[in-house]
């Protein structure tokens, strides 16, 4: 855990209510807390007041927001997994991380199945495949998969293709772990590889594969608005998360954070951002919406 205080503004836009050295206490998720801390310190500008900013993990920050030690949480919380309670709590999406599988330009296939990357990738799934003809590519039929995972500092896109995609939650000894940069570089130059990227790939030497949920479904690619709306299954979201209550007082902050200039901050980071229809809707809830 990381704590610092921030004194200084976010600018005098929306933070009126912010004025006078009131303290606003934030946690945020270790995923995501170095792309708003940073946005936080070079906002500081005309409306004095102090933040205090702490670095953990989504589970510490949530359980800091119901113990009063904090009024804001930004917290990463996995599809499937219970939201906070909303008699109590408002939940915002604010931001997606996500796992992408990226092909060569030359490989036939344009789209895979959550149980086809199990067998894949996964060291006891209920498939394995090890050519890319047992995955119906005609006249690949011994034709071996290569399969890589890149390992990255600021993302944790291999956890969350274990979390959605692999029973055994664990990938299977064939998988070579190495860096992006030399991840994009070997798809490029060896049709028979598949590999696991925290983005797409690029699209003029590389091709990212739709996914669909199960055989027979649609698949779907990494786009802004199929990662928001869950049809793209690789993802994990992070959510804006606060007492109701307490809205007014923090209503400046939650302002910033669905904000045009913090989506702009994040997509930089590497995140997938709310649609900007979505964002705008919030922020046009956030604004019109009664404050007790």
């Amino acid at each position: 855990m990381k704590t610092t205080h921030i004194i200084g503004l976010l600018g005098s836009l929306s933070l009126v209510s912010l004025c006078g050295g009131e303290e606003l206490r934030i946690s945020v998720s270790d995923l995501m807390a170095d792309s708003l801390e940073t946005q936080l310190t070079e906002l500081a500008g005309q409306n004095s007041f102090e933040i205090t900013f702490t670095k953990e993990g989504s589970l510490p920050a949530l359980e800091r927001l119901a113990s009063d030690e904090s009024d804001i949480a930004v917290i990463a919380i996995p599809d499937g997994h219970a939201m906070p309670d909303a008699t109590r709590y408002a939940t915002y999406p604010l931001a997606y991380d996500i796992a992408a599988i990226v092909v060569n330009n030359d490989n036939p296939l344009g789209e895979v199945t959550i149980s086809q990357l199990g067998g894949i990738f996964g060291s006891d799934e209920t498939a394995d495949f090890k050519t890319w003809g047992e995955l119906g590519l005609s006249g690949w039929t011994g034709r071996s998969i290569k399969v890589i995972a890149a390992e990255t500092d600021n993302s944790i896109s291999n956890e969350i293709f274990k979390y959605t995609a692999l029973n055994s939650k664990s990938f299977k000894s064939a998988v070579n772990l190495v860096d992006i940069a030399t991840a994009e570089k070997v798809i490029v130059s060896d049709v028979s590889c598949i590999g696991l990227l925290s983005r797409k790939g690029d699209a003029s030497r590389t091709k990212t594969l739709m996914i669909s949920s199960g055989e027979g479904l649609p698949a779907y690619g990494p786009s802004v608005d199929n990662v928001h709306y869950g049809d793209y299954p690789l993802r994990l979201p992070f959510y804006v998360v606060f007492e109701s209550a307490n809205k007014k007082r923090i209503k400046p902050i939650l302002s910033y954070l669905l904000s045009e200039n913090c989506s702009k901050v994040l997509e930089a980071s590497g995140f997938y951002v709310l649609p900007d229809t979505v964002r705008g809707q919030f922020s046009f809830e956030l604004n019109m919406a009664r404050e007790d």
